[in-house]
């Protein structure tokens, strides 16, 4: 009998290094009649004014936005290394990837949305209600000489009121702005029990973040 190739293993690492172990990752949206979806476009509970422009605003941490979901980390939320709310009614809010750029026709849903300055930096997001499905639409900058970037990778990982992780989900930049309308990641959990989630990956921008309690 052959022996099994050390690649085999790294093989199945990477296999399931997305999981789920009380529901299924998914890449396409499947949200019932009462789902909530925040689109960043209404002002939330409080922010600060940012040096890159009026298109730009710095959330206070803990901000509670429309829908009542709340960002809870960073915290403290600095511009240096922080999520920054991008709205092109007030300006071009473009956002800069290795071989593109946001454009107003990019956002997935109205023209605010939210990107992150920081390839490491976590969001947190804690829910108004607990919740069967989660999910949101992704974009970030990839793995290049000019963004320093050393991982390609965005992890949305899924918590219960206990604060126990349920769901660990990945998937990849393309780190092409057009892509951003199309890629979606979430979490659908088997009992109904989503009260939180945390997102981080490389620049990444966010929007149209759907929770649904059904």
């Amino acid at each position: 009998m052959k022996p099994i190739s050390k690649s085999f293993y790294l093989l199945l690492f990477y296999l399931f290094t997305s999981y789920a172990s009380y529901g299924q990752c998914v890449n396409t949206p499947s949200f019932g009649s009462s789902a909530v979806t925040e689109s960043f476009e209404l002002p939330s509970s409080a922010s600060t004014s940012s040096t890159l422009g009026p298109q730009y605003r710095v959330p206070i941490v803990p901000c509670r936005f429309y829908s009542g979901v709340i960002l809870t980390t960073p915290d403290p939320n600095t511009e240096e290394q922080c999520v920054l709310k991008a709205d092109f009614l007030d300006g071009n809010a473009s956002w800069d990837f290795c071989n593109s750029s946001v454009t107003a026709s990019d956002v997935p849903e109205g023209t605010a949305y939210l990107a992150v300055n920081s390839e490491t930096a976590v969001l947190s997001f804690t829910l108004p209600v607990i919740s069967s499905k989660v999910g949101l639409y992704v974009e970030g900058t990839d793995v290049c000489e000019i963004s320093g970037t050393t991982s390609n990778t965005i992890i949305l990982t899924a918590y219960d009121a206990f604060n126990r992780a349920i769901g660990n989900c990945r998937t990849l930049v393309t780190g092409i702005a057009a892509n951003w309308k199309d890629h979606f990641i979430g979490f659908n959990s088997a009992t109904s029990d989503i009260a939180k989630i945390t997102i981080t990956g490389p620049y990444i921008v966010i929007d149209k973040l759907t929770f649904d309690p059904g």
